[in-house]
């Protein structure tokens, strides 16, 4: 299994336990972040302060991945689906793809599509 398939799959399972320390351990002052529904992000701080602003408003956020392929060195290519309940108690099921690029062990940039 390769590097990048690895920390995609890391990040997945940390974004499932919402354990934003660890994730953010894998992000780097030059990490960007991307998505139809947050927006853009540079860097550590930027994307911190987004993921934690997200998670806040959920009970639960369960993200699958249902499938994972390196679509070429350093970029994985993810289709998830995604269960959360909201801490009003409303339950959505959704899904979508991901771009998880990876550099030198770290987080360079997710990409989310919905």
């Amino acid at each position: 299994m390769s590097t990048t398939i690895k920390i995609a799959e890391r990040y997945f399972e940390l974004s499932n336990l919402s354990d934003m320390d660890s994730i953010e351990s894998m992000l780097t002052d030059s990490s960007t972040y991307s998505s139809v529904n947050t927006g853009v992000y540079l860097g550590r701080s930027q994307i911190m302060t987004m993921m934690r602003s997200f998670h806040s408003v959920f009970e639960s956020l369960t993200w699958t991945i249902d499938s994972i392929i390196e679509i070429r060195p350093g970029v994985a290519h993810i289709e998830f689906s995604l269960i959360s309940l909201s801490k009003h108690g409303d339950l959505k099921a959704s899904t979508g793809n991901e771009y998880v690029l990876s550099f030198d062990g770290m987080l360079q940039h997710i990409e989310v599509r919905n």
